[in-house]
């Protein structure tokens, strides 16, 4: 039961991911609510309405799948101290797991936390990726028997590809969260030149929202 709640877990980090991503592309007021009482009963209020909005529609899927996640990672849990391989490192990393789910839902609850908006989605897109991988790490090392092999000729291979992976998604995040992709259409090119004029000074501002020069530069 252990693993099958793992991978319930991750599905639901991954709609979670997905339906966040969407929200904070589109701009859709979501349900906004400081305490799970409230998130409560705003979902009951929505799904006494006769129709709801397609964005009506993944705000639900978001909060669902929230209160879902939670309850899973409750299970998950308490299985984790029935579970034979490597039974301490899962009780661990899964209570890892729920303290990065936990901080998630406590910045969407209060997104002013943080100093921009920006910063918030970051720290989102961040946090559920470490969580994935954590969830498919937890769900790879719970098999019985389950042996890590590593060949110290290519090690190195595999530390700079995790480098450059890492790299890239930190980079990639912090461009979808600003929205900066938008800013230039005409790829591999930006703005009819391949090196646009920009401010590069500010492309990794964490205080303030990036101006557009700023975007261009992170772009």
């Amino acid at each position: 039961m252990f693993r099958f709640f793992i991978l319930l877990v991750c599905l639901l980090l991954v709609v979670l991911t997905a339906s966040g991503v969407y929200q904070s592309v589109t701009h859709v007021d979501t349900l906004s609510c400081t305490a799970l009482s409230g998130c409560y009963s705003k979902i009951t209020e929505m799904l006494s309405q006769a129709s709801m909005t397609s964005y009506e529609v993944v705000g639900l899927i978001h909060t669902i799948s929230t209160f879902a996640l939670l309850v899973f990672l409750g299970a998950m849990l308490l299985t984790s101290f029935l579970h034979k391989a490597a039974r301490l490192k899962s009780v661990f990393n899964t209570i890892l797991l729920i303290a990065l789910v936990i901080t998630q839902v406590q910045l969407s609850m209060h997104p002013a936390f943080l100093p921009t908006q920006a910063l918030n989605h970051f720290a989102h897109y961040l946090l559920s990726a470490l969580s994935l991988f954590i969830g498919y790490a937890i769900f790879l090392s719970s098999q019985v028997g389950f042996i890590r092999k590593t060949e110290a000729s290519r090690q190195y291979l595999l530390t700079v590809a995790a480098t450059l992976l890492l790299l890239q998604l930190v980079l990639g995040t912090w461009l979808a969260a600003n929205n900066a992709g938008l800013v230039c259409g005409d790829f591999p090119r930006c703005l009819n030149s391949w090196w646009p004029q920009a401010n590069y000074q500010n492309a990794f501002n964490f205080l303030a929202p990036l101006s557009f020069s700023a975007k261009v530069a992170l772009n």
